[in-house]
Formats: C-alpha cells, sequence, structure tokens
C-alpha cells in the first residue's frame, strides 16, 4: 500500500535525523490515508 512505503520512508528519514524529509513523507502518508493514526504520532514526534 503506498501509506506504508511513505510512512516506512518518513521513519528511514526519521533515523537518519533528517525530520524536515520525515515530516514531508509523513504528510504524504497521511493524504493517502487520514486514519493513519501512526503517520500522525510519527510526525509530532518529527
Amino acid at each position: 500500500m503506498l501509506t506504508d512505503k511513505y510512512f516506512n520512508k518518513g521513519n528511514s528519514f526519521f533515523k537518519l535525523r533528517k525530520y524536515q524529509e520525515a515530516i514531508k513523507k509523513f504528510n504524504l502518508a497521511i493524504k493517502c490515508n487520514p486514519y493513519s493514526a501512526e503517520a500522525y504520532i510519527n510526525k509530532g514526534i518529527a
């Protein structure tokens, strides 16, 4: 699923401390699935 792809990419950027890039990917995950609680949580942490 596309949401998972963006979510996983966001997590990868987060681990690399590239927080702005992580937020962009989490935003894309949220756009694909606005009910993804994990994407909102991880975006908030980033």
